[in-house]
Parts: C-alpha cells; structure tokens; sequence
C-alpha cells in the first residue's frame, strides 16, 4: 500500500509513547523526516549562519544518539545504510553533520493553498491544516520582544518586575509602544537609562522626562568627582 498518507504533526514528540527509547529504526528514519526544513533557511549554529536547503537539517551524531536513545556507533551505522540505501545524503564537519533527504517531495510535497487535502470538508478551517509548523515558528520568532541596544536589559527586566509588583504587567504591544517612547526621549537628549532608573524608584509605571533635581543630583556628583580627582593630582 503505497498511495496516500496520513498527517503527522510534529507534535507526536510530545507523546509518551514516542518518547520511549530506544527507538526503532523506522522511528529514527521518521524523526530524520520531521527534523528537515520545509523551505530554505538560514540557521545560527555553533555562531555561524548556514544556509539549510529544503529537505535539510543540521545536527550531530551525538545529538541523534541521545534524541534516539543510540550508542553514537549504531547512529553511525544506520546514517551509513540510509545513504547505501539512497535515502539521504550527510555532510560531515568537525563541528555539525548536515543531512539531506533525497527526494524529499515524496515525503513532503509543495501543495497549493486551495488544495482540499489542506482544508476540512466544512466552512470551518483547521489552523493546524493551513499551516505548517515550521511557518507558525517562524511567525512566532517575529513577534518576540527585542530590547533595543540603548536601553540595558537588566535595567529593562527589573523595570518590568516593578510593573508586574503594581500589579501593571506589561504586554507586547506596551514594550514595543515604551521602547519607541524611550527613543523618541533619547533623540530629545534624555538618558533612557536616568527614565527608566526613576520610573522604578518612584514605582511609575509610565516613563518619563527625568526631573530637574535628580538631573542635579547628578551634577553635584560629577562636579563631587571632579573635585576628589582634581585632590588627588594635587597630593
């Protein structure tokens, strides 16, 4: 029986069953087929960006023989036998092993958006049938947060502490609203630094111009500076 196929999401790693090692060889082969790219990529590995071709995954064998439950040895003879077999072919570097699945279409095909087998039977879509899971990581990787290089992140998380504290827990939309507040403040000569320091001793949890007597505060701290290093060339 060679025609159709069932949907196996990537999920399945969740499952108790599937997580019993070791596997089996038909499980190792199908781990092989969920770990590969579904389109072309650039993946940071070991702080280098390497281009991943459709079909493709880095890894190593140490990581396939602890996913796997293998000796690294068996890891070896098994990539051996599939390449024998014509089923991948393995890159090997000091640092990572690149495997790519030879024809990769027949396991994972490019269907168009309007093909029935995506879409349920009903007017009701199934997200999960729309979608595959690879996209919907790549829509999350965008909406995560990026602190902006001006504001130190330290002082930003403990700034989001304070809020959560006043029971004012910021969401996304506020981080991203707040940095472009801090930059627009930062182009006016403000030190989004001194902001974010008096929103959180004042327990505020909006962000504003820093007052007049913190700014001399800071005055008399850096002319109390001046003073003592001026002292000590004199001595």
């Amino acid at each position: 029986m060679d025609r159709g196929y069932v949907k196996l999401w990537r999920k399945i790693k969740d499952n108790t069953f599937w997580k019993v090692r070791p596997f089996s060889p038909g499980q190792a082969w199908v781990d092989i087929l969920m770990n590969a790219n579904h389109k072309d990529n650039e993946v940071l590995y070991n702080w280098e960006i390497r281009k991943i071709l459709r079909g493709s995954f880095i890894t190593t064998q140490r990581d396939l023989a602890f996913s796997w439950g293998w000796e690294r040895s068996k890891v070896r003879r098994f990539l051996r036998s599939l390449q024998r077999a014509n089923m991948i072919v393995t890159e090997t570097d000091p640092k990572a092993t690149r495997i790519t699945i030879l024809n990769y279409n027949i396991y994972q095909e490019i269907r168009p958006k309007n093909d029935p087998h995506l879409t349920q039977s009903t007017t009701t879509v199934d997200p999960q049938l729309t979608l595959n899971k690879n996209d919907k990581n790549d829509k999350n990787d965008k909406k995560k947060i990026i602190v902006p290089d001006f504001i130190p992140l330290d002082l930003w998380q403990e700034f989001k502490k304070m809020r959560t504290k006043i029971k004012a827990t910021m969401t996304e939309e506020a981080e991203r609203l707040a940095f472009k507040k801090l930059e627009k403040m930062k182009s006016a000569g403000e030190d989004p630094k001194a902001v974010i320091e008096q929103s959180i001793m004042n327990s505020w949890k909006g962000l504003f111009p820093v007052k007049n007597e913190l700014r001399n505060e800071d005055d008399e701290d850096a002319a109390e500076r001046r003073f003592l290093e001026k002292h000590k060339e004199i001595r």
